[in-house]
C-alpha cells in the first residue's frame, strides 16, 4: 500500500518535539511493509528529516520569504487559543500550494490512500485532491482543529464538507468525536482511536542519575515532571497552585516543568509569589531525543490539562502515553482522551480538571505510598506493551485504509454534470407535455441508462456500444445505433439524448430511430445547436471538444427538420437555451470535485431556472417526432 500522510506539522530536525506522533505514524506504517510519503509545509528550521526507511518527507513552500512560513508546526495559533492575523493572510497560499504538492505526490507515486491530519487546515487540501484523483482519504482529529472549526461559521462549513468526503474519521477523545458529529461528521464512520507510544524508545531503562544530578536532585528525592507547551490549556498554573501544598509536606520533592511557550514568565512569577520557586525547575523546551531520559528518571508524571476559557483543550497528549511507557506513575486530568488510556487507580490516577486540591491530594498520596506508586508504574508500562503502542495504532489505521480503498473501488463512479442537468431538464419538459406511453421504451446511446431513470418504469431497453449496467430494471443491449437489432415499430417511446452529434452517419442513425417507433409512438431527441455559446465564449470550441463533439458542434433547426420530417411524421423542435448551465458550467465542473453534493443540487436548480426561459439558439434543441397512426 502506498500511503500519503498529509500534515501541517512534522519534526523538523533531530530532537524536535513538534508532532512526533506523525512521525510515529509514518515509521509504523513502514514497519508494516507500506511505502509512506509525508507531505508537510516547509519551515526555516528544517535540518534533515528523511531519516526513516521507506518513508519520504516532501516539504512544500507556500510563501516567500522563508521568515513568513508560519503555518503549521504549532506557530499559527496564539497561545493555542486563536489564529494570528497573519495566518488568515497566509491561508490561501497554504491551501493552494498544499493542493499542488499533494496532487503531484499522489500522481507521481500512485498513492492508494491519503491519511489527512487535522480537519483544518489540511482537510480541504485532502478533499480537493481526493475529488480530482478519486483517491480516498481517512481523517484524524487532534483537538485544536476542531476548536478552530467550531469558532468560525465559515470554517464550520468547510469542515462539514471535509467530513462528508472522508472515508472515515478518527478522534482521540469522546469530546472530539462528539464535536465532529455536531459539525457534520457521520457518526457511523467516526471512530474513537487512542494514540500510542513506542515501548522500545520509551522504557524504564532510560533512567539516568546524571539527569537528576543536572538539576541537583538526589536519587532518594521524589522527582515530579510535567511536559508541554506553556499555554493555557496545559493547566500548568493549576499544577503550580497544587505544588505549594505538596512542597509543604515533602520539602525535598522537586518539580520539573518542561517546555517553552508564551506563559513561561507568568508561571515563573506565580511560583515566586507562592515561595516555591526553589523547588520548581523550568527546563525550557526539551529535545525530543532526551525526552525518554526525562520521563524515565521521574517518579511521577503529571498531566494537568484543562479546557481553557476559549473552550480549547487537548485531545490525547502523546507525552502521557510516553510517560506510561517509561514506567512512570501518572496523574492526569480526567479530560479529552485521557480516560481512554488511564483506568483510575489501576494504571494511573485521574483528577478533576482545574482542581488544584484534588491534584495536590493525589500527588501527596502517590508520593507517600511506595507500593501504590510502584503498582501504577508497572501497570502503566503493561498498558503500552499490550495495547496502546504505535504498532497497534498503525494496524487499526491501515485497516481503515484498506476498507476505504475497497469502498472507493466498488462505489466511486464519475459524476457527470451534463447527464444530471439534462435528466432534470427533460423531466421538467415532459411534465408540460402529454403523458408518454411507457409500455415499450428504448434509450439509444444510454451509457448507464441513468438519463431516463426518472420515468420510474419497471422495464425498458437501453442500447450503447459499451453499456455500463447500474439499474436492475433496465435491459442493457450492446449494439450500434446505426444498426439497431429490433423489428420495425417495436417501441412506443424512443430516447436519443445528446447522441446524434457523435454519430458519423447521422442520417442512417435518424432512420433507425424513426423505424423503431410504433404507430403513435414518440421520439425525444436532444442535441446542441450549431450556434452554441459557452462561457467564456472563447473556450466554446475547447469545451465542445472535451464533450466529444469532434464531428460537429451541433445542428441548425433546418437540418433537424429535414432529418426528422417526412411522410407519416409530425415534428416539433423546441429551442433549449440552457443559459444558466452554459454560464456556470466550467465553474461548477471545477467545484464538483470539492463539493459534489452541493454542486449537483445547484445544477438541478439551474435546470429548473432554464426550463422557464427556453427561447435561444445558443444552447440546445429538443426534437419531438411523432409517428402518425
Amino acid at each position: 500500500m502506498r500511503i500519503a500522510i498529509l500534515t501541517s506539522s512534522y519534526p523538523r530536525y533531530p530532537g524536535d518535539g513538534t508532532a512526533p506522533f506523525i512521525k510515529s505514524f509514518a515509521e509504523n506504517y513502514a514497519k508494516l511493509g507500506h511505502l509512506v510519503y509525508v507531505i508537510v509545509p516547509y519551515d526555516p528550521a528544517v535540518n534533515g528529516d528523511n531519516d526513516l526507511e521507506n518513508v519520504q518527507v516532501i516539504r512544500y513552500r507556500y510563501i516567500w520569504p522563508n521568515s513568513l512560513s508560519l503555518m503549521g508546526h504549532a506557530q499559527s495559533l496564539k497561545g493555542d487559543a486563536r489564529l494570528s492575523a497573519l495566518s488568515f493572510l497566509l491561508l490561501p497560499f497554504f491551501l493552494f500550494f498544499g493542493i499542488i504538492a499533494l496532487y503531484r505526490v499522489c500522481r507521481e507515486k500512485k498513492i492508494d490512500v491519503i491519511h489527512a491530519n487535522w480537519v483544518l487546515p489540511n482537510g480541504p487540501i485532502a478533499l480537493v485532491v481526493s475529488r480530482l484523483l478519486k483517491i480516498p482519504y481517512v481523517l484524524s482529529l487532534h483537538g485544536s482543529d476542531i476548536y478552530v472549526s467550531q469558532k468560525n461559521p465559515a470554517f464550520s462549513r468547510v469542515s462539514r464538507s471535509v467530513f462528508d468526503g472522508a472515508s472515515s474519521v478518527t478522534a482521540c477523545s469522546r469530546e472530539l468525536k462528539e464535536a465532529a458529529v455536531r459539525l457534520g461528521s457521520n457518526e457511523e464512520k467516526t471512530y474513537l482511536l487512542a494514540w500510542g507510544a513506542d515501548p522500545e524508545k520509551f522504557s524504564p531503562s532510560n533512567y539516568s542519575i546524571d539527569l537528576r544530578n543536572k538539576f541537583g536532585i538526589a536519587e532518594s528525592e521524589i522527582l515530579v515532571i510535567a511536559v508541554g507547551r506553556l499555554v493555557y490549556k496545559k493547566g500548568f498554573n493549576i499544577l503550580i497552585s497544587a505544588w505549594k501544598k505538596v512542597y509543604e509536606q515533602f520539602p525535598t520533592s522537586r518539580l520539573i516543568i518542561g517546555g517553552g511557550g508564551p506563559l513561561q514568565e507568568a508561571l515563573e512569577q506565580k511560583a515566586k509569589e507562592l515561595h516555591i520557586d526553589g523547588s520548581i525547575f523550568f527546563s525550557g523546551r526539551i529535545n525530543w531525543q532526551e525526552m525518554p531520559t526525562y520521563l524515565a528518571s521521574a517518579d511521577i508524571f503529571v498531566l494537568p490539562s484543562v479546557k481553557d476559557e476559549h473552550g480549547n483543550m487537548d485531545g490525547l497528549p502523546t507525552v502521557l502515553l510516553e510517560a506510561m511507557s517509561s514506567g512512570t506513575a501518572c496523574i492526569a486530568s480526567e479530560i479529552g482522551g485521557v480516560p481512554l488510556v488511564i483506568e483510575d487507580g489501576k494504571n494511573g490516577i485521574l483528577v478533576q480538571e482545574k482542581s488544584s486540591d484534588q491534584l495536590s491530594d493525589s500527588l501527596i498520596n502517590v508520593i507517600k505510598n511506595d507500593p501504590l506508586r510502584q503498582e501504577l508504574k508497572d501497570s502503566a508500562r503493561n498498558s503500552i506493551l499490550l495495547e496502546h503502542n504505535w504498532l497497534n495504532v498503525a494496524r487499526k489505521l491501515v485497516g481503515l485504509f484498506s476498507s476505504a480503498i475497497e469502498k472507493n473501488k466498488s462505489t466511486r463512479r464519475p459524476k457527470r454534470l451534463g447527464v444530471l442537468y439534462r435528466k432534470k431538464y427533460i423531466e421538467l419538459y415532459l411534465k408540460k407535455k402529454p403523458p408518454l406511453n411507457t409500455r415499450n421504451v428504448l434509450d439509444v446511446g444510454c451509457f448507464d441508462g441513468d438519463s431516463v431513470s426518472f420515468l420510474g418504469i419497471q422495464n425498458h431497453i437501453a442500447v450503447d456500444l459499451d453499456p455500463e449496467p447500474i439499474h436492475s430494471n433496465i435491459h442493457y443491449v450492446k449494439a450500434d445505433g446505426c444498426n439497431l437489432p429490433f423489428s420495425k415499430g417495436s417501441f412506443d417511446t424512443v430516447f436519443a439524448l445528446d447522441v446524434i452529434e457523435h454519430i458519423q452517419n447521422d442520417r442512417q442513425f435518424t432512420g433507425q430511430l424513426k423505424d423503431a417507433l410504433a404507430p403513435g409512438g414518440r421520439l425525444i431527441l436532444t442535441t446542441p445547436s450549431e450556434k452554441i455559446r459557452l462561457y467564456p465564449w472563447f473556450l466554446t470550441k475547447w469545451i465542445s471538444h472535451k464533450w466529444g463533439h469532434d464531428l460537429r458542434m451541433g445542428y441548425t433547426r433546418d437540418q433537424l427538420v429535414e432529418y426528422f420530417s417526412g411522410e407519416g411524421f409530425a415534428v416539433q423542435i423546441q429551442p433549449w437555451s440552457a443559459k444558466q448551465y452554459r454560464i456556470w458550467y466550467l465553474f461548477a465542473r471545477f467545484l464538483l470535485q470539492i463539493f459534489p453534493t452541493r454542486i449537483m443540487k445547484w445544477v438541478e436548480n439551474m435546470a429548473e431556472k432554464d426550463s422557464q426561459n427556453q427561447d435561444s439558439e445558443n444552447g440546445f434543441w429538443i426534437v419531438e417526432a411523432t409517428r402518425e397512426n
